[in-house]
C-alpha cells in the first residue's frame, strides 16, 4: 500500500480505530458522570425532602416548639429546609411553606429588629437572659438563612 501523508495505511487505519475508541470512552464516561450525578441529585433532593417533610409549619406557619405556644423565633429555624427544597426542586408547595414560616416569624418581630418572647405557661418563673434572646434570633436568621445565602 502506499503510504499516506508519511504514514502507511495499516498504521492510518489503526491510529483512526484508537482514536474512535478514545472519542467512543469519554462520550460514554461523560455520560456516566451525567447519570451519577442525576442520580445524586435526586437522592439528595429526596433526603432533603423526607427531612423537610418532618418539620412542617402548621395552618399558621408555626413549627418546631411554636406548634403548641409561640416561644421564640428560634424554633422556626428549620424553615430553611423548604427554602432550599423549592430551590434544589423548584417545588411550589415547599416555597408557600417557607413563606408561611417566615411570615410567622415576622409577625412576632419588634420595631428594633428583636423577636418576642413568651415564656409558656409550663416554663413559668423562668426568664431568658439578653444573651438568649440574642443567640435566639442569631440562631434563625444568621447562623441558618446565612448560610444558604453564601452557598
Amino acid at each position: 500500500m502506499k503510504p499516506w501523508l508519511g504514514v502507511d495505511n495499516t498504521r492510518y487505519v489503526q491510529l483512526r480505530l484508537l482514536l474512535a475508541l478514545a472519542i467512543a470512552t469519554v462520550v460514554t464516561f461523560d455520560s456516566c458522570l451525567a447519570s451519577v450525578a442525576a442520580a445524586a441529585e435526586s437522592l439528595e433532593n429526596r433526603l432533603l425532602r423526607t427531612i423537610a417533610q418532618a418539620h412542617l409549619p402548621n395552618a399558621d406557619g408555626a413549627m418546631g416548639r411554636n406548634r403548641r405556644d409561640y416561644i421564640h423565633v428560634r424554633f422556626q429555624y428549620r424553615a430553611h429546609l423548604h427554602a432550599q427544597l423549592a430551590a434544589q426542586s423548584h417545588d411550589q408547595e415547599s416555597l408557600s411553606r417557607f413563606v408561611s414560616a417566615l411570615e410567622y416569624a415576622a409577625a412576632r418581630q419588634q420595631a428594633d429588629g428583636a423577636y418576642d418572647l413568651q415564656i409558656p405557661r409550663y416554663l413559668a418563673g423562668h426568664r431568658a437572659s439578653t444573651g438568649d434572646l440574642a443567640s435566639g434570633t442569631a440562631f434563625f436568621f444568621g447562623i441558618r438563612w446565612g448560610r444558604h445565602v453564601v452557598t
